[in-house]
């Protein structure tokens, strides 16, 4: 399954000494809809293809990400993303930055 999102970020999660890298994936909502989101299975791999980031899941699905839309789109997926990185409790969840060099996060 390809999913092409609005918005996207890279969660980084730690719990001990493992590491997992999931997608937060959100769209805007229109006028019969609401905003929306999603979190991918984890990253399994990283591709570049143009300006857009092929990133896929564990699940097989594959997020096509622009480069240029890192970012939580609408006040919704914002509470819903703060509410994750707030409630954890035996995980270490973090955003991050738009700088990241996403293509070595996965070791291929």
């Amino acid at each position: 399954m390809k999913t092409i999102p609005d918005k996207w970020v890279i969660l980084k999660i730690t719990r001990k000494e493992e590491t997992l890298y999931r997608v937060f994936a959100s769209w805007a909502g229109g006028y019969l809809t609401g905003d929306s989101w999603r979190v991918n299975s984890g990253i399994s791999d990283i591709y570049l293809e143009g300006d857009n980031y092929r990133i896929g899941g564990f699940s097989g699905s594959h997020y096509i990400c622009h480069k240029d839309n890192y970012g939580v789109i609408g006040g919704y997926n914002q509470g819903v993303l703060s509410n994750i990185l707030e409630k954890q409790e035996k995980d270490v969840i973090e955003v991050l930055p738009k700088t990241t060099e996403f293509l070595k996060l996965i070791k291929k």
